[in-house]
């Protein structure tokens, strides 16, 4: 029993760190073409499409504060169906069930075009944007709930550490105010939450705030 549950525990541990709001894939895992991270509340995040060639093992690697490792997708670049959506190779998939921010860690090759689509439509800031040289980095955009939402680069394989998401995040928020620091849930503009902001613009019920 001990064995089995230690297994148990083990296995979890290749899959992914799991933390409130956060999936990073940890260092020698292979994701399961179609597999489901589950265990972030608000999102149901897909590799790929179920069926397809699996994704790479991935490697140790921590170029991006918080993530230890990446797969570098599938070995394919991502194929469109009818709508303009990706149905095989290497893209990741998010479907959203509360308004809020999410944030992907990726390696994006350069000079290569990376899209978030929203249901079939690309986010008007990351509608083939490129780096000038290989990216290890972040992307942060709103999202609404009922919406899925679709990441890759073309012409390449988009690689991928993992996902962060803050709930209630600033869709459609233009306001900013200075505010002096309180107990409620400040985040930062990346979606990340804070306990004890310093000087700087933040997120807190749902408003840009200045704290001096």
């Amino acid at each position: 029993m001990k064995k089995t549950l230690l297994m148990m525990v083990l296995m979890l541990c290749a899959m992914g760190v799991y933390a409130d709001g956060k999936y990073a894939i940890e260092e020698g895992y292979a994701p399961k073409a179609g597999e489901q991270v589950t265990s972030v509340e608000g999102v149901v995040m897909t590799f790929g499409a179920e069926g397809d060639k699996d994704f790479k093992l991935s490697k140790a690697n921590s170029k991006i504060d918080g993530y230890t490792a990446y797969t570098e997708g599938n070995g394919a670049n991502a194929q469109f169906g009818e709508d303009g959506t990706p149905i095989s190779g290497s893209f990741y998939k998010f479907e959203v069930s509360e308004n809020g921010k999410l944030t992907v860690a990726v390696v994006l090759n350069a000079g290569k075009p990376f899209f978030v689509i929203e249901n079939t439509e690309p986010l008007a800031d990351y509608n083939g944007i490129k780096t000038d040289e290989k990216y290890y980095g972040t992307y942060t955009f709103d999202v609404t709930a009922g919406n899925t939402y679709y990441v890759y680069c073309t012409g390449s394989k988009l690689g991928f550490y993992g996902f962060e998401f803050a709930e209630g995040g600033s869709t459609g928020i233009q306001n900013v105010a200075t505010a002096k620091k309180t107990d409620n849930v400040y985040y930062t503009l990346s979606g990340v939450k804070t306990t004890n902001p310093q000087k700087g613009l933040f997120i807190l019920n749902g408003k840009k705030v200045i704290i001096r």
